[in-house]
């Protein structure tokens, strides 16, 4: 899908921009959305504008530099944890510097994102406009309230904005509803709003480019999604975005320090989204942990290689487990104990990566990196970590291990649902 041409011989794509705000997801959702939306961009033909991640999240709160700037913080774009380059060489992606340099080439005041698309996640339609406005095209309403309740910053009465940072302005918010985007007519109805229903204020004269936020986005908006060609990206075979020369450095560093010269094995167990699954029986989860543990310890003991195990139970990426009951949270002890146990060496991210900030980011880059290298790989399902790792390994032709994690048949089986989810046999 992706071309191979030198990032240097590319240049940008059209002047329609899709820039991410607010992506509430864990690093691994944040690759699978920049390469599923980099496919998307050339069926709809817009430009997706590099998005800066926080805290392995791409951030409402810190979507431009001059925000993390504010607080002390360096900007960090996407391209520190992923090799971009054939995203770039799609002619449909940019770097936030060459969207700031396009925009202030086009507006004379500051750069100016015409519109913020909120998406309903729930049931309740959000906000609303002036209802003296006439109705919008196609599935958006006027949203302006949701704007100034969710975004930093305050509306400038004089330029008739809402007001980010100095540098960026925006002029309207709409909303619309994820299941409505189902093709490429819904990113040319939404630029046609944009262009023609927003208008920059004059003294800005912005006139050529037209940017659109997408100020609350989830994995899930491009499911259903069909190209032109009848594609489905959420499902379509877009190769893996690669983990970054950074994440690589750090990897080959602790693999060098603590490998033992020779090869070694890689574990991954991830909890929390079987917490989410069976959070209703916290029974079920605790034996689905005990059972999970017991197997991937097993796997590792019987290696008689050096392991390296990465988790989310050491990178603080599980939530949950400060709302759950002392048995889970026990159980979760239990569980990291005896992962330590089994391992030889993990990454200790602050001290060993140097990260002053988003450590949960660079940990979950820098455990994929380690993995991929590792002379075998076995992680407990379900993991999209775990499956994103199989995939960068495939492409080298190493093999991978899922783990089918039982429950232990004393304790009652889990509604059918669940079971499906988590592949329990």
């Amino acid at each position: 899908m992706f071309s191979t041409r030198s990032v240097n011989e590319v240049g940008v794509g059209p002047p329609n921009h899709i820039m991410l705000l607010d992506g509430w997801e864990r690093m691994v959702n944040i690759q699978y959305m920049l390469r599923r939306l980099a496919h998307v961009s050339m069926d709809g033909n817009f430009t997706l504008v590099e998005p800066f991640v926080y805290e392995s999240k791409v951030s409402l709160w810190r979507s431009a530099p001059e925000m993390f700037h504010k607080d002390k913080l360096r900007a960090q774009a996407a391209s520190r944890y992923f090799r971009t380059a054939d995203l770039y060489n799609t002619r449909h992606y940019m770097s936030y510097a060459q969207w700031q340099q396009r925009a202030h080439s086009a507006c004379t005041h500051a750069s100016f994102v015409h519109a913020v698309l909120f998406f309903t996640w729930s049931e309740q339609q959000w906000g609303g406009g002036n209802k003296s406005e006439e109705e919008l095209p196609g599935p958006f309403w006027w949203c302006d309230s949701e704007m100034r309740k969710r975004m930093p910053g305050g509306s400038n009465r004089t330029l008739g904005v809402h007001q980010v940072t100095r540098s960026v302005h925006v002029g309207r918010a709409l909303c619309a509803s994820p299941r409505s985007v189902r093709n490429r007519a819904f990113f040319a109805t939404l630029f046609h709003i944009a262009r023609t229903r927003i208008r920059a204020p004059r003294r800005m004269g912005c006139a050529r480019c037209v940017t659109v936020a997408l100020g609350n986005y989830r994995k899930h908006v491009l499911e259903g999604y069909r190209t032109v060609f009848g594609d489905e990206p959420s499902r379509h075979r877009v190769p893996p975005l690669d983990l970054s020369d950074e994440a690589k450095r750090i990897a080959s560093a602790l693999i060098e320090r603590h490998g033992k010269g020779g090869g070694f094995m890689a574990l991954h167990m991830r909890t929390g989204k079987a917490y989410t699954l069976l959070a209703k029986n916290e029974s079920h989860f605790e034996a689905w942990l005990a059972a999970c543990t017991a197997a991937l310890v097993g796997e590792a003991r019987a290696s008689h290689m050096a392991v390296y195990v990465a988790s989310d139970l050491f990178n603080e990426g599980w939530r949950g487990g400060e709302r759950a009951s002392e048995g889970v949270q026990g159980a979760l002890d239990a569980a990291r104990r005896a992962l330590a146990e089994a391992s030889h060496f993990r990454l200790h991210a602050t001290a060993e990566a140097a990260v002053r900030q988003d450590a949960m980011g660079m940990a979950a880059a820098v455990d994929a990196a380690v993995a991929v290298r590792a002379q075998r790989f076995v992680f407990g399902e379900p993991s999209s970590f775990g499956q994103w790792v199989r995939e960068l390994r495939a492409q080298r032709g190493r093999h991978s291990l899922g783990v089918r994690c039982a429950l232990r048949p004393t304790w009652r089986p889990p509604p059918p649902r669940a079971a499906a989810a988590l592949k329990i046999t």
